[in-house]
């Protein structure tokens, strides 16, 4: 079960690649994306439950609702790092989340983490550096207020994945992503009916696709994962997401592949493939 359940986690950092590609062709601001990123999930999910006749109001859901307030709290620094940086910066300061999850699973899940998964972890931030080794990383202008974010995000985004992780014998995946989006629709509601410009017929499609494969199908992926491995393990495992959106980002929108980002994704992928042996499970 932990072998099948490290392939969805590692399909779920894949897939979470395609973000990028999404957001890139919309046209709206980043509260009307999150807005529709967020209820789209919690619809979906939320009358496939009630189709069951199954009730979320059980043992445990307090602490589940604190973690949607974490998750909501994470999508506003989100957004605000990629609005006040660059995305190069906002990128490597968001991928510090790993390392707080590591630290937050020792201490509150009582994990056994070793000096080997510790290694492996500081080896992927290595190669993360070195993918965006090229770019600018400056405090310039407002800089400094999204990096400021991105490490708030980057917080916040680990201690909802160890709140979730805490009940995941509770709650299955799926119950799980109903509480991780459901506070976001009405945080963001006001904003988006306020914001301008309003989505167009193309910005509601991309808008429900990307909730529908990033909120629903890989965090459904991710969170199954998260019940049979451990979540420092499974926070790891998540910086291949690194390689899928920069081989997206050259596949499809051409941007430029070069030998830095090669030897970043290398050395991600070769600490990843460690991770998988036994051992570091």
């Amino acid at each position: 079960m932990q072998k099948h359940a490290f392939s969805l986690v590692v399909f779920a950092a894949l897939l979470s690649g395609v973000s990028g590609l999404i957001v890139k062709h919309m046209q709206i601001p980043a509260t009307s994306m999150a807005w529709i990123r967020m209820t789209t999930p919690s619809l979906i999910i939320g009358a496939y439950l009630l189709w069951r006749g199954r009730s979320i109001l059980k043992t445990g859901y307090r602490v589940m609702l604190a973690g949607s307030v974490f998750n909501t709290i994470r999508m506003i620094f989100f957004f605000m790092a990629y609005i006040h940086t660059t995305i190069a910066n906002a990128i490597i300061v968001l991928y510090t989340w790993p390392i707080f999850a590591v630290i937050l699973s020792i201490v509150f899940l009582k994990e056994n983490v070793t000096k080997r998964q510790i290694f492996l972890l500081m080896i992927s931030f290595v190669g993360i550096l070195v993918v965006y080794a090229g770019h600018e990383f400056s405090l310039k202008d407002g800089d400094f207020l999204g990096l400021t974010a991105g490490i708030l995000g980057a917080f916040f985004y680990a201690c909802s994945v160890i709140i979730f992780k805490s009940q995941t014998v509770s709650f299955d995946p799926f119950e799980t992503i109903f509480f991780q989006n459901i506070l976001g629709v009405f945080v963001f509601l006001p904003l988006f009916l306020t914001n301008s410009p309003a989505p167009r017929n193309l910005d509601w499609v991309l808008g429900i696709t990307h909730g529908t494969l990033i909120g629903i199908i890989m965090f459904a992926a991710f969170f199954y994962g998260l019940r049979y491995i451990k979540a420092s393990t499974a926070s790891m495992i998540t910086y291949i997401e690194i390689i899928s959106a920069t081989s997206l980002g050259y596949l499809v929108l051409g941007e430029t592949l070069t030998p830095n980002m090669i030897l970043g994704a290398v050395i991600i992928l070769c600490s990843t493939v460690l991770l998988q042996r036994k051992s570091f499970i």
